[in-house]
């Protein structure tokens, strides 16, 4: 999403030949042109030029938009304050514009994959099951509510669906072995645990 014709031209320059590309220069309807098309990206000038009646700037976009896909941004605020609330709203990636076309393609391209990355795990889909389950019994989820708060914390600390469910195991693991622990050295035989 860009609204100033001279980035949208050098943005499709950079990215046309390796990428299919859905320009728009409105923020209203993006949700659903994004569950619509599926892109693999999404990338956004954070202060696009228009009003709220229709749709808002780019930074109302990323809350919208980050659980779909990773969100880019794309623009000339370079301030220490936008980047971390950009950071915060859940942004993959905050670039300043004018990346050279190797730059940009190297931007979208590390975020796609990181993103595939933290929701597709190859070495351990076995750990993202039990964890699911963990997540489930421990909060009383359904599958879908245990599978989104997982994917949620992999987007807030930027990292893998896989490292989410290791952490998850990997903290169960000790707090049973703590208790198992625990049981051996306070009580005996004779007595069993309040």
């Amino acid at each position: 999403m860009e609204d100033h014709d001279a980035s949208r031209k050098a943005i499709e320059l950079a990215l046309a030949a390796h990428y299919q590309l859905i320009m728009t220069d409105r923020s209203d309807g993006v949700r659903a042109l994004c569950e619509r098309e599926r892109p693999a990206a999404a990338l956004i000038d954070l202060n696009l030029g228009f009003s709220e009646t229709s749709g808002g700037s780019g930074s109302a976009l990323i809350p919208q938009l980050k659980d779909q896909l990773p969100v880019i941004i794309l623009t000339v605020d370079a301030t220490p304050a936008s980047l971390a609330a950009a950071t915060q709203a859940g942004a993959w990636l905050y670039v300043v514009k004018s990346p050279t076309p190797f730059q940009l393609r190297a931007h979208v391209a590390c975020a796609i994959a990181r993103y595939q990355a933290s929701y597709t795990p190859p070495e351990s889909p076995n750990a993202v099951d039990l964890a699911t389950g963990w997540f489930m019994a421990t909060y009383h989820l359904s599958f879908s509510a245990a599978r989104q708060m997982m994917k949620t914390l992999a987007s807030t600390q930027r990292c893998r669906l896989s490292e989410i469910a290791e952490q998850t195991l990997e903290r169960h693991t000790v707090e049973m072995t703590t208790r198992e622990l625990a049981k051996r050295l306070f009580y005996t035989s004779d007595s069993s645990p309040p």
